[in-house]
């Protein structure tokens, strides 16, 4: 083409963490209760969450899970009303907006390649200030539709390379993942020594960086359950959220 504009930007969101954790598929509210929680607890200033379903069966079975009198989550699909859906669009995008989570299929955007992931989960990125978070749930069968491609595929099933390197490398040649490992993802985070004072050139220490202060606390709760094979109290998941509200 002659006489175009090209207009060149970097895709790399560093303020975007990225995690993958795996789910017992069977167990909707042991996957999901870190979020009725904050919900019930937190309301008006609970975390803003998108929630993709691949079905709009599994979108239904969310929002009677929540079952919330607030009603502070919704759903959002094909068929929803437009009015509705322009609606919830307005809420979500307001910082004290009443719609806090929302239960979406591809109506609402839905990635089935790299491309389409970075650039989704991008979009929680836009405040360059404020940290966000992109959690993949993983579950035994979660990628056998054939519209999931074979990048995609390996992303879901990756437990070594750093996540940001493998979603940009079809934008960069040599992609660099974040300087500061624990927000980068969750893969990065485990090397992570920034908190280290060792003067040795080759850190022998043990310092490493909390995990629990970096990641969601979607990510921190099913790891935990994952962890110790048991679903954490109702009661320990109460105090965190009335924790996070006081100091809100």
């Amino acid at each position: 083409m002659d006489g175009c504009v090209k207009i060149l930007g970097d895709p790399n969101k560093t303020n975007v963490r990225y995690a993958v954790v795996d789910i017992d598929s069977t167990s909707s509210y042991g996957s999901f209760s870190v979020i009725i929680k904050d919900v019930e607890i937190i309301q008006i200033n609970a975390t803003k969450v998108l929630v993709f379903c691949r079905k709009k069966e599994h979108v239904k079975e969310l929002f009677e899970l929540f079952n919330d009198p607030t009603r502070l989550f919704t759903m959002y699909h094909k068929k929803t009303d437009n009015l509705v859906k322009g609606t919830i669009e307005t809420e979500f995008c307001k910082e004290n907006g009443t719609v806090r989570v929302v239960f979406c299929t591809i109506a609402f955007g839905m990635e089935s390649d790299l491309d389409d992931y970075l650039q989704e989960s991008g979009r929680i990125g836009r405040s360059s200030d404020t940290m966000s978070h992109a959690v993949l749930l993983r579950f035994k069968g979660c990628t056998q539709s054939r519209k999931i491609s074979k990048g995609m595929k390996e992303y879901v099933k990756n437990n070594e390379e750093c996540r940001c390197k493998l979603l940009l490398k079809p934008f960069c040649s040599s992609p660099q993942s974040n300087d500061t490992k624990h927000s980068c993802c969750d893969l990065c985070a485990k090397s992570c020594r920034c908190v280290c004072t060792c003067s040795l050139e080759l850190c022998i220490c043990q310092d490493s960086c909390s995990l629990s202060d970096y990641q969601s606390p979607v990510e921190a709760y099913i790891k935990s359950l994952n962890d110790t094979e048991e679903r954490v109290p109702d009661s320990a998941i109460s105090n965190e959220m009335s924790r996070r509200r006081q100091t809100h």
